[in-house]
């Protein structure tokens, strides 16, 4: 297993990634294994005001779990910087470690959904 080596994201990245373009504005950080793109993560602007924090990762990605962690926390605290107060994040049910790890980032659920949301300070 490669080192992940991790870099701004770029357009094409994503359409490397996802073979699309996001309908909205990201700002986020591209990891590669071995010269192949693993996963993308940062914080979405949606069209209605929304920040999400999202995360696009391979199997192959998850290997990296203290990188992934490290990447995350400095674009979460590079948002608050910015003035972002609330931050949104949608866990997949279908990993059983999205709670625990979004918890640890510090968002809270709301209940009965998958989505956490992280409120800064004011």
């Amino acid at each position: 297993m490669g080192k992940a080596i991790l870099t701004p994201t770029t357009p094409a990245d994503v359409e490397e990634f996802r073979h699309a373009t996001p309908p909205y504005r990201i700002k986020a950080i591209t990891g590669r294994v071995d010269g192949r793109i693993v996963g993308i993560g940062g914080i979405a602007y949606l069209p209605d005001g929304t920040i999400g924090a999202f995360l696009e990762a391979t199997d192959e990605a998850r290997k990296h779990a203290v990188t992934l962690y490290k990447a995350a926390k400095q674009i979460l605290d590079d948002a608050a910087k910015a003035g972002h107060r609330t931050i949104v994040a949608i866990g997949d049910p279908e990993i059983e470690a999205v709670p625990r790890w979004l918890k640890r980032l510090g968002f809270e659920p709301v209940d009965g959904t998958e989505v956490y949301v992280k409120h800064g300070r004011s």
